[in-house]
C-alpha cells in the first residue's frame, strides 16, 4: 500500500507560520479529527534527547509541540508531553526536569497548561509477534495513552545515518536500559529491526517531523550541525515518512 507523506514549507519557528504549515499539513491527510476523538489522552511522544537548547537542532523544536497541542485540543484531545531522554540521562524525575528545563518545555508548560509528564514508572510487556525482540520494556505514560503521535526532529546519526519518524519510538525505551538494547544488537540491521518492532507495538497513530531546522554532520546530538530546511512533514507510516524525509 502506497502511504500518504505531506510535505508543507515552514521559515521559522513562529508560532503562527507552524500552526499554519500544520494544519495545511494534516488537512491533507484528512485533517486532525482522524487522528484524535474527543476526551482521548493524546501522548506527544517528541524527541527530548538530551538537555540542549531548542537552537541546537538536538531536539523537537517547542512550537511544533504547541502548535501539535493546541490542534489536539481544538479536536477535544487532552495532550500531553512524554519520552525518555537518551545521552546518557536517567530517566527519573530529576532527569527529565533537567530536560524540560533546557529544551523549553517546562517554559512551555507553565505558559500554556500543557501537560508534561513525570510518571517513571517502567513497564514490561510480552510481544511474541515482534522479528527481533519479544518483550519491551516501556515507559508507562505510552502504555495509558489513548493515542500516541511521534513528532521527531530531522537529524542526521552516526550510527543509523538517519533519525526521524522510525528511530523516535526508541525513546519510549526508558533512560539507560536504551543501552542495553544497543548493547544486545550492536547490528545495524537488528537494531533497525528491533525499532520496526517497537512501532509495531506501539502503533502510533501520526508522526509530524520537525524539518524547520534539521541536522546534518555527526548527529544525532551536540556534535551534529544545524541546517535550516524550512518543513514540516507528516504521515501515518513512519517508513514512508523518512524515506521521503531522507
Amino acid at each position: 500500500m502506497n502511504q500518504k507523506v505531506s510535505i508543507v514549507r515552514c521559515p521559522d519557528y513562529e508560532l503562527e507560520h507552524v500552526e499554519t504549515a500544520l494544519k495545511k499539513n494534516l488537512n491533507l491527510l484528512g485533517g486532525i479529527n482522524r487522528f484524535v476523538k474527543p476526551n482521548q489522552r493524546v501522548c506527544l511522544k517528541a524527541n527530548l534527547l538530551l538537555p540542549a537548547r531548542p537552537e541546537q537542532a538536538v531536539t523537537t523544536h517547542p512550537t511544533i509541540i504547541e502548535a501539535m497541542a493546541n490542534l489536539v485540543r481544538e479536536a477535544g484531545g487532552k495532550p500531553f508531553i512524554a519520552d525518555s531522554p537518551g545521552g546518557g540521562v536517567s530517566y527519573t524525575e530529576e532527569g527529565l526536569r533537567r530536560v524540560y528545563h533546557k529544551t523549553g518545555l517546562l517554559d512551555l508548560a507553565e505558559r500554556t497548561g500543557i501537560e508534561l509528564n513525570w510518571d517513571t514508572n517502567i513497564t514490561q510487556v510480552s510481544f511474541p509477534e515482534g522479528k527481533m525482540i519479544k518483550r519491551l520494556d516501556i515507559i508507562k505514560p505510552v502504555l495509558d495513552a489513548d493515542v500516541v503521535i511521534g513528532i521527531p526532529k530531522l537529524k542526521s546519526h552516526v550510527f543509523t545515518t538517519f533519525t526521524g519518524a522510525t528511530k523516535i519510538l526508541f525513546g519510549v525505551i526508558p533512560g539507560l536500559t536504551k543501552s542495553d538494547y544497543h548493547a544486545k544488537l550492536p547490528d545495524l540491521e537488528r537494531f533497525a529491526e528491533m525499532l520496526l518492532d517497537i512501532i509495531a507495538f506501539v502503533k502510533p497513530a501520526l508522526f509530524v517531523m520537525d524539518g524547520v531546522l534539521g541536522m546534518e554532520g555527526d548527529g544525532p546530538s551536540l556534535h551534529g550541525i544545524p541546517r535550516h530546511v524550512g518543513l514540516l512533514l507528516t504521515s501515518t507510516d513512519a517508513i514512508a515518512l523518512d524515506a521521503v524525509a531522507s
